[in-house]
């Protein structure tokens, strides 16, 4: 199974469950255009992902709710109760095609075997008696072995991410009322907390209302799945005991029992050895929390400092393979907690070029970095935002091949994502060479002249409001207005986020997105200066030197190196003498078009921490801060840049 296919069906259950809890809360209040717009965005991100993966049942029922929900939203009506009960019954239907297609792909993937395991399950799910609280070992084998195929990929990915796999048995009390209404609460919170593998029995949101109380217009739960008193879970996530108890634990339940299992048993007769071990070597990964994580980088700094400035009577060789094996330690570390965009968008060009193939169109899908390290907790927030940019920049912004070269341009257009600091911001430049807004049409819809639109932020405003769109008519890829809409909401989580937009007529459009730079790495070269550590932007080194060999006076008795000047932490150097620099140390930074050497004894080592865990205090020189690193007792001074600009 595809990347794609994976993305798409562990969305699938969460935009699923806004939509039925959206539909719910209609009812609730019928009026609320809010409700309607939510459950919008979730059949949207549904269709759109179906779409990109040819599921085409799937996408068509997804765009026959949208119908229904865009005209509620057109005309302001209140649904009937035939429509909504109509709409009800498309979404769990809906429910039930992606489950399918789980089944589905399993057995494709696998032959024969996985389709008669599927057959093997459901006849054991339908012979599962209730289970007991002295279920035997037999019982617990044969739950154990009704993992289908599918189930068993999910399992073996889980595996590979560093998640934990856990059987969780709920038991209700049995004079409880709607018991069978408590066991899908259960599995509902599940699902939108952890990676849902399997239940015992199973349970389908549309099992739970298939009869009516016509009388007093009330949804009743199914009488034949009220005996079941208990259901047993398998889910795998970086929780721990205590979150999952906290998600499981709702009304009228009598014991919750929790238990971290190994994966072995399960994986081990599905895979060869060898293709075990390698996923169990990927594996080694664990939940820990944040600050035993910080603690662990804390530990490993201090020891790479007293390496490097307490043992000088250490042999040079056990140094380095010392200092080798922390730095390996420090960076296993520090991916756990950073990124950069490249690596987690990795399939993103294989996405774009499937879409922009159906469309007739060709791209070539560009990402600049800089080697900026993001921290992994933000991806939550702008992954999705990110996605939707670039399927705008095919759909909206790069032209079809024959348009591209009536105007001259060459037939394959290219989007590019640029990541970079600017004065404390990160900045994730989005830009397209495409066809540009078209700023008449917007203004045609929206009723704003043109000169309103290009105000600073009335464009934005306008495209991101809920289903403003130019398009005449919806495709299974926009159209619905719906697009910018999500962006701007998903990036509205994130503290300080902004979001803005630049377009001119066929040269393209650019969207930018700028968060604070507390989600950034800063990078650290240490030094040993007059006896103290000193850290210099690593960013900025252009060169080490390890001798001093080319030092001359200048006028004014200033200490030159080369062409360039010579700078201690208190600022240039000046000395009627040049005797013993031999023995001194240095790097050149660069900085706004100026150079400097800042001497030094001794070069240490690089280092990356997120911004959130040091904080600078100001000395009596501008450029001259004492750093503070949470978890250490530092005595560093940090050297800006800016030094330089006293040249």
């Amino acid at each position: 199974m595809n990347n794609l296919m994976k993305l798409f069906l562990r969305d699938s259950r969460n935009h699923i469950t806004q939509l039925l809890n959206s539909l719910i809360q209609y009812k609730k209040n019928p009026k609320s255009r809010l409700i309607i717009e939510n459950a919008f965005r979730a059949v949207h991100s549904i269709k759109t992902e179906a779409s990109y993966l040819q599921l085409d049942n799937i996408a068509n029922l997804s765009h026959e709710i949208e119908n229904e929900l865009e005209f509620f939203l057109a005309k302001k009506n209140v649904f009937s109760k035939e429509k909504y009960d109509s709409l009800i019954k498309k979404a769990e239907m809906l429910q039930k095609m992606i489950k399918s297609v789980e089944k589905k792909t399993s057995a494709s993937a696998s032959g024969g075997r996985a389709k008669e395991k599927l057959e093997l399950e459901v006849k054991k799910e339908k012979d599962c008696d209730e289970f007991s609280d002295s279920e035997d070992v037999d019982n617990e084998k044969t739950e154990d072995q009704v993992f289908d195929e599918f189930q068993l990929h999910l399992l073996s990915e889980a595996m590979k991410r560093g998640e934990s796999l856990y059987r969780i048995a709920c038991d209700i009390l049995p004079d409880t009322v709607m018991k069978y209404a408590r066991l899908y609460l259960i599995v509902n919170n599940l699902e939108l907390h952890c990676n849902l593998i399997k239940t015992i029995p199973a349970i389908d949101i549309s099992e739970v209302y298939n009869s009516k109380d016509t009388d007093n217009n009330i949804i009743m739960p199914n009488p034949s799945m009220e005996e079941n008193t208990r259901i047993i879970c398998y889910v795998t996530t970086r929780k721990n005991h205590d979150q999952i108890y906290s998600i499981v634990n709702v009304d009228e339940v009598k014991n919750i029992q929790i238990i971290n299992i190994p994966y072995e048993p399960y994986l081990l007769d599905n895979f060869q050895q060898e293709s075990l071990e390698n996923m169990m070597f990927a594996a080694r990964t664990i939940s820990v929390k944040l600050d035993r994580l910080d603690f662990l980088f804390s530990s490993i700094h201090k020891m790479r400092m007293e390496l490097n400035t307490k043992y000088d009577s250490i042999s040079k060789e056990a140094a380095s393979i010392l200092e080798r094996n922390l730095k390996t330690m420090k960076d296993s570390v520090s991916h756990l907690r950073m990124a950069t965009l490249s690596d987690e968008f990795s399939s993103m060009p294989s996405l774009i070029n499937k879409i922009a193939f159906n469309k007739g169109k060709e791209a070539d899908i560009f990402f600049d970095d800089n080697n900026i390290e993001i921290d992994c907790s933000v991806f939550e927030y702008i992954y999705d935002p990110i996605i939707h940019i670039f399927k705008n920049a095919i759909d909206h912004g790069i032209e079809t091949i024959e348009e591209r070269k009536a105007k001259g341009k060459n037939p394959k257009g290219k989007i590019e994502c640029k990541t970079y600091l600017e004065k404390g911001t990160l900045v994730i430049r989005i830009s397209d060479d495409g066809k540009g807004v078209d700023f008449d049409k917007i203004a045609e819809k929206s009723g704003c002249s043109d000169a309103e639109l290009k105000q600073p932020g009335k464009l934005l405003s306008v495209i991101s409001s809920p289903g403003f769109t130019t398009k005449e008519n919806a495709d299974e890829h926009s159209g619905r207005g719906f697009g910018m809409n999500l962006v701007k909401e998903k990036l509205s989580k994130i503290d300080g986020a902004l979001l803005e937009i630049d377009s001119k007529k066929d040269k393209g459009t650019v969207i930018t997105i700028k968060l604070s730079d507390n989600y950034v790495a800063k990078k650290f070269l240490y030094l040993i200066s007059n006896e103290e550590v000193l850290a210099v932007p690593a960013d900025l080194v252009e060169e080490k030197v390890e001798s001093l060999t080319d030092v001359f006076k200048a006028k004014n008795n200033q200490i030159m190196y080369r062409d360039i000047p010579i700078y201690t932490k208190e600022g240039i150097l000046f000395s009627d003498k040049i005797e013993g620099f031999e023995k001194f140390k240095g790097v050149i930074i660069h900085k706004n078009n100026r150079r400097a050497l800042i001497l030094c004894e001794k070069i240490l080592f690089k280092e990356s921490i997120p911004a959130n865990r040091f904080y600078l205090i100001k000395s009596s020189l501008p450029y001259l801060f004492l750093i503070k690193i949470s978890g250490l007792n530092t005595e560093y001074y940090y050297l800006d840049g800016s030094i330089t600009d006293i040249y």
